[in-house]
């Protein structure tokens, strides 16, 4: 299965974070060759793979677009795995290698002899027990289940502590699986360092022993995937005693990796006491293939001030065998015997509000917690209630390309492939991208409107490369998609800009005959590491305003493209101030550019017959009374297009694509039609 993905884009998201167009534009190169998909974030999980391609530039926004390949059957799952291997073994090399003699050097004495290279958030070397041979009086103030108390840290991130050269982490069991492959839970940690500025309060935490990385290559890792946590009310008098147990269904367990979350209130030595633990429905991985890590929480309440006054959080582990026992009770019965990670502590009144953000941020993307505690889950701006009759059979833009309007702006999209070298003559050459169907096989086809400007081209000396078996379409509408022209060769940026010029030749003359029509045109330029396309669409006067303010030029230099961007997106945003966003998809082709669609008409949908009287074709469309309805409402028709076998110029009579005369810039040129193949119609506005 393959989608169209939105990386991310240059607006302040959920995590209060905004990426730089330079930035965007830096991790698609740095990208190219793709990188893996992971179910939930969970390096455990690969399904599929990404395929970086660009950045669309609106007036109001620029998104960093890919496509995403998951996988469907079994052999899609092996290729999967092994391209996700050999991606996790380059990429250990490029963020190790660079620091491996460091860590060595200042590491080499405390190795046991078992130590392994590792790039979760630095360059580090596991070793069990390393961080304590290497800094033991960071433990001597330990608690008897090996917590330290967080102010005596000095975090640089959630989770991440900077000791003299050295970073070490908060334990391995904050990240999904337990495994050192995954991200911390930040909002967890973060909110955990937060509570800790409160000197009322006591916060411990648990460290990862075996685990130490060189400060100087410390990267956070961010994951854009937003957990919304609930918001809750401050009231736990309204929670009953007894356990309750939420069933997770068959969505959830797929997705939190939990099969059920059992929760419950006690009294235990004179104190209202508050259990919870998850059910785990999947091994933890990072551990083994057999064991399961059960994320649990334990509180107690001051019965005076219905306030917390103490809570932690811990992983019990249970092999399968203990793991099908305890699936038989509740958490009231479970046994005490299984083995217990303490990870963190807090001691003290604890706000009502705190605790249950604790727990519920504890339980990252195990949204069952919340319920119980009765929280209300933040409503996402993507989530949007369609009333019944609003919901319509039929889509505008599965018939005309209602896209963008006039007056919108122009849309840009720079996209990437790595270079490969050429494989044509010339030193430009027209890409086709589009096909039509001629009742037998598809052929290759260009817009008609092309002859002309492959005429512009060849009088300003240019050669080009078209390949001899094209065929051209006349659609005889207000749409033109310009193909996709190539440039290589020490002249490449020339040419552009010389096709750019010719290309608002045309425009221009149609903009003085009244034809503010919609095009699309795409321009692929040759840089050293990458061939970079650019592709524009837009109306006519939106393209003439857009080139005409200046901005018809490119960067000659690859590392220059990040600025160009941000000069760009600055330009548009001033030059067309508009919000509306362009639904990409609708245009975006395969190989990475633009083309303006249109829809055929299926054969089952109209009837052509030749009317002798009128000497004239006529069309009836086989359609529901549903389906007319909704076309008429919507002013939509259809137009024939025609595959052009020969044609003359009317003013000099010769063959129409071999002589010197341009019908879309020279007065009292047209092209006669003198040999047709008719189409299948499409759908016209």
């Amino acid at each position: 299965m393959k989608a169209l993905s939105v990386f991310c884009s240059d607006e302040i998201n959920k995590k209060n974070l905004k990426m730089t167009i330079s930035a965007m534009e830096k991790a698609i190169v740095n990208s190219i060759n793709g990188f893996p998909v992971y179910f939930g974030h969970n390096h455990h999980k690969p399904i599929g793979w990404t395929q970086p391609l660009g950045l669309v530039i609106e007036p109001s926004i620029v998104k960093a677009l890919g496509e995403g390949y998951i996988a469907e059957n079994a052999i899609d799952e092996k290729k999967v795995k092994s391209r996700v291997l050999s991606y996790e073994y380059a990429k250990e090399l490029e963020d190790v290698m660079p620091f491996k003699n460091e860590l060595d050097t200042k590491l080499s004495q405390y190795y046991t002899g078992n130590k392994k290279y590792c790039n979760n958030e630095s360059a580090a070397v596991v070793d069990r027990g390393i961080v304590r041979r290497v800094f033991p009086d960071l433990f001597k103030n330990e608690d008897k289940k090996g917590l330290i108390d967080i102010t005596n840290l000095n975090p640089i991130a959630p989770g991440v502590f900077k000791i003299e050269d050295f970073v070490v982490f908060a334990h391995n069991y904050y990240r999904r699986s337990l495994s050192r492959l995954n991200s911390l839970n930040i909002e967890f940690l973060e909110l955990l360092q937060k509570t800790s500025e409160n000197k009322d309060l006591k916060v411990k935490i648990a460290l990862d022993e075996d685990l130490i990385g060189l400060v100087k290559s410390y990267g956070m890792k961010f994951e854009f995937q937003y957990w919304r946590g609930p918001y809750f009310t401050d009231n736990l008098s309204v929670i009953p005693d007894g356990v309750t147990i939420y069933e997770a269904s068959e969505d959830e367990k797929l997705f939190m990796g939990v099969s059920s979350t059992e929760l419950g209130w006690y009294f235990q030595d004179g104190k209202r006491t508050f259990e919870c633990e998850e059910i785990a429905d999947e091994p933890s991985y990072g551990i083994s293939n057999d064991h399961f890590g059960c994320r649990y929480v334990h509180s107690m309440l001051d019965d005076s001030t219905n306030y917390p006054i103490h809570l932690d959080g811990a992983i019990r582990l249970y092999d399968e065998e203990k793991m099908a026992s305890r699936l038989e009770i509740d958490i009231k019965h479970a046994p005490k015997n299984t083995k217990y990670t303490k990870l963190w502590r807090v001691d003290g009144q604890i706000e009502v509000s705190l605790w249950k953000r604790l727990i519920g941020d504890y339980y990252r993307d195990n949204s069952l917690v919340g319920e119980y505690l009765e929280g209300k889950q933040e409503k996402s701006k993507n989530e949007v209630n369609i009333p019944a009759e609003e919901v319509h059979q039929f889509n505008i833009l599965n018939y005309i390309p209602k896209i963008i309007n006039p007056g919108d702006g122009v849309r840009l999209l720079i996209s990437y492939k790595k270079h490969h070298g050429t494989n044509y003559n010339n030193d430009v050459y027209f890409e086709i991208n589009e096909c039509i169907y001629d009742g037998e096989n598809e052929q290759q086809c260009i817009d008609n409107c092309v002859v002309g400007l492959i005429k512009l081209l060849k009088s300003d000396h240019i050669k080009i490369d078209l390949d001899g078996d094209i065929n051209f379409i006349e659609y005889n509408d207000l749409i033109t998609n310009f193909a996709t022209v190539k440039f290589q060769g020490k002249d490449s940026f020339t040419n552009a800009r010389i096709i750019l010029n010719n290309i608002c030749k045309i425009c221009e003359s149609w903009a003085g005959k009244g034809q503010n029509r919609l095009i699309s045109f795409n321009l692929g330029l040759e840089y050293e590491q990458n061939d970079i396309y650019f592709s524009y669409i837009g109306y006519v006067n939106d393209i003439l305003k857009w080139f005409k303010d200046g901005f018809i030029d490119f960067p000659t230099e690859e590392d220059k493209m990040g600025n160009w961007c941000e000069q760009t997106a600055v330009n548009m945003k001033n030059l067309f101030n508009n919000d509306t966003k362009m639904d990409i998809k609708r245009v975006l082709n395969e190989n990475g550019t633009f083309t303006i669609p249109r829809h055929f008409l299926s054969e089952q949908k109209f009837k052509s017959n030749w009317d002798k009287e009128k000497q004239c074709e006529v069309i009836s469309l086989q359609l529901k009374k549903e389906e007319i309805k909704f076309i008429r409402k919507n002013n939509i028709g259809i137009n024939r297009p025609c595959w052009i076998k020969k044609s003359k110029c009317s003013k000099c009579g010769h063959n129409y694509r071999d002589c010197n005369c341009i019908k879309e810039v020279d007065e009292n040129v047209r092209e006669i039609i003198l040999e047709k193949v008719f189409l299948s119609p499409y759908w016209i506005s």
